[in-house]
């Protein structure tokens, strides 16, 4: 029907797509259905016209958010934003970033971890590389081997163990100049906070999230 373009418009739905989009995605979450809505509008859209597949996608997610209306629209948009397209991924993310925002110092944590991602928002974040003889200071070492001990993939382990890290991060933010003069050692900096931020991301992406 995307292909035909014969799309749901404001609040005409005359082949109830909505419906049945979300019809689909309680089937695939109750099933806990490893699957990938990228993956799967591509290698179906070569049996069809051309059509706008992101849009499709958008739709899909559009949905996602009508299932979790309870929640806030910018903690969905903060796992989304992750990219990983994983149906039942993206719902076991929504519910352990909704648990994790629930803590009764989360606005704390929520503006040190902005602080984090707003430090390396013009910073290659595939470019992450620390090196630990470059550290200059007991604050950068203490925060690099407390996040080093984390070892866990478990979101919501992960998101407890990564708050945690709020006593190194103050410190760090206190008596660090991130951007240093020698440009090995800003680089090295930025690297430790990119590390934190990149293994945020893995399950959602906080700058994201709106004061709740």
């Amino acid at each position: 029907l995307f292909s035909t373009g014969k799309i749901p418009t404001g609040s005409k739905d005359p082949f109830a797509l909505r419906r049945a989009a979300i019809g689909l995605i309680r089937i695939i979450v109750d099933k806990q259905y490893p699957l990938d809505i990228a993956k799967i509008i591509t290698k179906a859209s070569k049996q069809y016209n051309d059509y706008d597949q992101e849009g499709l996608i958008r739709f899909v997610y559009d949905r996602i958010a009508q299932i979790k209306k309870e929640v806030n629209p910018s903690i969905i948009n903060a796992v989304l934003s992750c990219g990983d397209k994983n149906i039942t991924d993206i719902f076991s993310r929504i519910d352990v970033v909704d648990a994790f925002t629930k803590r009764s110092d989360f606005g704390d944590l929520l503006a040190i971890f902005k602080r984090v991602a707003n430090i390396t928002k013009d910073f290659d974040l595939a470019s992450v590389s620390v090196d630990p003889k470059r550290f200059e200071t007991p604050y950068e070492t203490a925060l690099y081997e407390r996040y080093s001990a984390i070892a866990t993939n478990d979101y919501a382990l992960l998101l407890e163990a990564l708050a945690a890290l709020r006593p190194e991060l103050d410190a760090f933010f206190e008596h660090v100049m991130v951007n240093a003069e020698d440009e090995a050692v800003r680089h090295n900096r930025k690297s430790l906070i990119g590390l934190i931020y990149n293994r945020f991301k893995t399950v959602a992406d906080i700058k994201e999230i709106t004061a709740l």
